[in-house]
């Protein structure tokens, strides 16, 4: 049930950096069963992981990547979106900030490694 994914803690990758993670959406949950299967690496980030903000509003929000995964080739910092979110006037500046963040050097996973790519994930059409 879709209504109740943000209280579930899903367990059972073999990847992810931790043993449980939760979702605040069904396009995370399914990144992370593909994403599972790809990397070599990848966790979720905790809220205060990352200094990155942005201007959204009155106020400069936190941007918290959905994902950072790391692949053979590269240390990537993911946000998900479907196909309505993609279209969102926030995804801009969360690009922005995350592009700024990983110039800036802000995005280091836990092991001090600097995020070297920002992509936007999103559900096919």
């Amino acid at each position: 049930d879709k209504a109740k994914l943000g209280r579930l803690v899903v367990g059972g990758f073999q990847h992810c950096l931790y043993t449980k993670q939760k979702f605040g959406a069904d396009t995370e949950r399914r990144f992370a069963v593909i994403v599972d299967r790809d990397a070599l690496r990848w966790f979720k980030p905790a809220y205060e992981q990352f200094q990155i903000y942005y201007l959204w509003g009155n106020a400069p929000p936190r941007y918290i990547p959905d994902f950072v995964v790391e692949t053979a080739a590269e240390l990537l910092m993911v946000e998900t979106k479907s196909r309505r979110g993609r279209e969102s006037a926030g995804v801009g500046g969360q690009q922005a900030a995350g592009e700024r963040g990983i110039s800036e050097g802000a995005a280091a996973d836990g092991a001090g490694r600097i995020c070297n790519r920002w992509r936007l994930w999103h559900e096919a059409a």
